[in-house]
């Protein structure tokens, strides 16, 4: 698969105090995956009959959002920082092409199967993202930093999905 889902950002940062910086971003979501699989598979049965089982699969997801994202750094002193940041739940519109064909044949019987879901508008609800993170100078230029993200898959829902002729939500 080729792309990502990209973002163009534009941020805002302010000293509120000395020792604290707060900043925000918007964040528009652009882009999407596209990609194709293929594969061949060959099983030899309990009887010796050769079946094969070919698999074609184009899939092309594209999409467009918006979020926020919050923060604020604390400057303990002049070697160590901590901070936080807020990134807001939010939803994308998502854009699915998806086309497979299945092929299933044995020397004396053949299966295709077509799937093809010319286009599907999907709705894929984003969780809120909490992160925390610490940055120590111990000596000029090196600064070692760590930081924790928890987001919550968990409240991942992709709505409208329609496959096999069944609209439901996908919950992750």
């Amino acid at each position: 698969f080729q792309g990502g889902f990209d973002t163009l950002s534009f941020s805002l940062g302010a000293t509120l105090f000395d020792f604290i910086n707060l900043g925000i971003s918007a964040n528009l979501w652009t882009n999407g995956y596209k990609g194709d699989s293929k594969y061949n598979v060959q099983l030899i049965t309990t009887d010796q009959t050769t079946a094969n089982l070919q698999n074609n699969e184009k899939i092309d997801i594209s999409v467009k959002g918006f979020n926020i994202n919050a923060g604020i750094l604390f400057h303990i002193n002049d070697r160590l920082k901590i901070g936080a940041v807020f990134k807001n739940d939010f939803h994308l519109d998502m854009s699915l092409d998806y086309e497979s064909e299945y092929d299933f044949y044995t020397e004396t019987l053949e299966i295709v199967r077509e799937n093809e879901i010319d286009h599907q508008d999907l709705i894929l609800e984003w969780p809120a993202t909490f992160g925390l993170g610490i940055a120590y100078n111990p000596i000029d230029p090196l600064t070692i930093s760590m930081d924790l993200t928890k987001t919550y898959w968990s409240k991942s829902i992709i709505k409208n999905m329609d496959l096999f002729d069944t609209v439901g939500d996908v919950y992750f």
